[in-house]
């Protein structure tokens, strides 16, 4: 079953008869529904095919995961820019982009023994068993839904950029994209700081060195999508990011309580 439509198959475009969509039997020429997008495919299922496919959602040179990134580093405003205007053939969606950046993020943070190689007792206020407890077990929820907690971070950097970009008139969701564009962007230049963790103290250090990477990152993305100044983007995305995390921090702490209650009111 080819999957991609081959030369051989592109020439035998015009010979195609009509036939009956395979998934919302609308009848049509050509490879793709015209009502719903389904790509026409014929003979089986194969091993070779289906692996040829997603390897081509990945590396496509045109529009895959990699050329996403890449334009991001070249030119991040156009991709924002094409996006918002309805040009979004070229790019991965951005919420796709998203959840991808950050499970591989979240990996690579596990695979480097970041966890595993901290001190976590430097972060207990309470110097006692029970205090080095309860950061480990703070540690331990971070490690387990790092890539949500990665996720959840974005949509309080759009509602934030929202206030701050108030005379672009853009939209909750318009900000939406822009925000998965340019954190997962920062993400991704991000991942060589990783192995900074192998360092003593190296959970602090990368944090020390990831937070203003990440800023610039992000300022690079906003600053060529909305045309100002380098510098204006820079120290925007600066509060954007500090305001976000407190928000974020917020509601965060404000389920926590609200989950103990529950869990204490059932006992």
């Amino acid at each position: 079953m080819a999957i991609i439509p081959s030369q051989q198959e592109l020439k035998k475009l015009d010979d195609l008869p009509e036939h009956s969509c395979q998934n919302c039997k609308m009848v049509y020429e050509g490879f793709y529904c015209p009502r719903c997008g389904q790509r026409y495919m014929e003979g089986r299922f194969k091993l070779k095919e289906s692996a040829e496919w997603i390897l081509a959602q990945i590396f496509n040179l045109d529009a895959g995961f990699f050329y996403t990134i890449w334009q991001l580093l070249l030119k991040p405003g156009e991709i924002t820019i094409d996006y918002l205007n309805k040009a979004t053939r070229r790019y991965v969606h951005p919420f796709r982009f998203a959840f991808i950046v950050a499970t591989l993020s979240a990996l690579l943070t596990i695979l480097s023994g970041a966890f595993e190689t901290t001190d976590l007792s430097q972060f207990a206020t309470e110097k006692t068993e029970e205090g080095v407890q309860r950061v480990e077990a703070v540690f331990d929820f971070i490690k387990k839904y790092l890539s949500l907690i990665m996720l959840a971070v974005i949509p309080f950097y759009a509602m934030v950029a929202k206030w701050f970009y108030a005379k672009r008139k853009l939209n909750f969701t318009e900000h939406l994209i822009v925000a998965c564009y340019a954190y997962s962007f920062s993400l991704v230049i991000s991942w060589p700081l990783i192995l900074l963790v192998l360092l003593p103290d190296g959970l602090f250090i990368n944090g020390l060195v990831s937070f203003p990477a990440t800023i610039v990152a992000m300022a690079w993305v906003y600053n060529k999508t909305f045309k100002e100044k380098f510098l204006i983007s820079v120290l925007k995305l600066l509060v954007v990011s500090v305001v976000a995390f407190l928000i974020a921090m917020f509601f965060a702490t404000l389920i926590g309580v609200i989950t103990a209650l529950i869990s204490k009111s059932f006992q």
